[in-house]
């Protein structure tokens, strides 16, 4: 599991519209969130290998327009995973 941190060049509406209607053609990526702070997307990504993970990056996620910056976190171990909240 990768977490990958995307800014973007440009950041006017039709710049973002069209990296979040792009990004969801990769079936690697999982969950995309467009976050404030330091970047502009944060995107969830499985690969099985390293290898697997340079072509995502190399050839997918690379193709597209405006991208000005990732950065890769990559998964050692999962301690916590909760998908809802648990509420009696």
């Amino acid at each position: 599991m990768v977490f990958c941190n995307v800014t973007l060049n440009l950041h006017q509406t039709d710049y973002l519209k069209k990296f979040e209607k792009d990004i969801q053609q990769f079936p690697e990526v999982v969950e995309c969130y467009h976050v404030a702070g330091m970047f502009d997307y944060l995107i969830k990504i499985y690969a099985e290998n390293m290898e697997q993970y340079q072509d995502f990056l190399s050839n997918k996620l690379a193709s597209l327009e405006n991208i000005s910056k990732v950065q890769s976190s990559f998964v050692m171990t999962e301690v916590k995973d909760f998908s809802y909240l648990p509420i009696p």
